[in-house]
């Protein structure tokens, strides 16, 4: 159960007629853009998909169903729906964090990060162990240390050089020799 929405592949400064006809509008993918600068901001202090677990069942339902219409919203092309829904889902952030807030849940601690796996797992890195590790709602989370993730870089040679090659280069996927 993911919030994210799956981003299209055109350059959002790309006119409309040279979209292939799959590919959302100009409209919707400038809303959808917007709405995940908040969902990234969400995650980036509350945790990936933290926040709705964390909220009565009521709003977590309403925060679902929002999500699935707005899913629906843009394979259906509908800007003027995705505007409106991607503007009622910006509240609706707004009244989870509130909800949370009252019910004595607080914001990830300044030294947790958290980033979705592939999979639907969020992977969460710690300064230390057991350090704010604490994990308290019902997500798969995988928890690595940061001296974890340094191991693993260590053992990346080509990754490595790449990276020393290329300052600033991200890794947008991995792929193994069968």
């Amino acid at each position: 159960m993911k919030s994210r929405v799956t981003k299209s592949k055109v350059p959002f400064w790309m006119p409309d007629q040279h979209r292939l006809p799959d590919e959302p509008s100009l409209a919707v993918q400038s809303a959808v853009e917007g709405y995940d600068r908040h969902i990234w901001e969400t995650e980036r202090t509350w945790g990936v998909d933290r926040l709705p677990s964390l909220v009565s069942d009521d709003t977590r339902q309403r925060w679902w169903t929002g999500v699935g219409m707005l899913n629906t919203a843009i394979r259906d092309n509908n800007a003027v729906m995705v505007k409106a829904l991607v503007d009622n889902m910006i509240v609706g952030l707004q009244k989870m964090i509130s909800e949370a807030e009252a019910a004595g849940y607080g914001r990830l601690a300044p030294d947790i990060w958290e980033s979705a796996l592939s999979d639907g797992r969020v992977l969460r890195v710690v300064r230390s162990f057991p350090g704010p590790s604490y994990q308290p709602d019902n997500r798969d989370v995988i928890l690595w240390t940061l001296e974890d993730v340094a191991q693993m870089v260590d053992k990346q040679d080509a990754i490595n050089k790449i990276k020393e090659m290329f300052p600033g280069a991200e890794i947008t996927d991995v792929r193994f020799k069968s």
